[in-house]
């Protein structure tokens, strides 16, 4: 099952990331449908982080999560410092996953 887990959470981390890097590429805001993307990506990140035993992971995706509920409430835009702190808790999923998986 840690396995599983394991592999559920490398592509739910590759495609956060992934999301993450189109829309800082794209140099604007992304729109709805994109900030939903990646706002599903990372709950989906946490509730795998939450079944794999891992609070540290469960509590870098959570706050993703907040930073794009914002977005979703139009209080923040995923742009500049806000796509560079997404891309930061990216980082720290693929840290975090690494050690869980040892």
């Amino acid at each position: 099952a840690r396995t599983h887990g394991g592999t559920l959470a490398s592509s739910g981390v590759w495609a956060a990331a992934a999301t993450v890097e189109r829309i800082r590429a794209a140099g604007s805001a992304p729109d709805r449908a994109a900030v939903d993307r990646l706002f599903r990506a990372f709950h989906s990140l946490k509730g795998m982080s939450d079944a794999l035993g891992a609070p540290g992971m469960k509590t870098v995706a959570h706050r993703a999560e907040d930073i794009l509920g914002l977005a979703r409430n139009g209080r923040v835009t995923v742009t500049g410092e806000v796509a560079e702190a997404l891309l930061a808790a990216v980082d720290a999923l693929r840290r975090q996953r690494g050690v869980v998986l040892e």
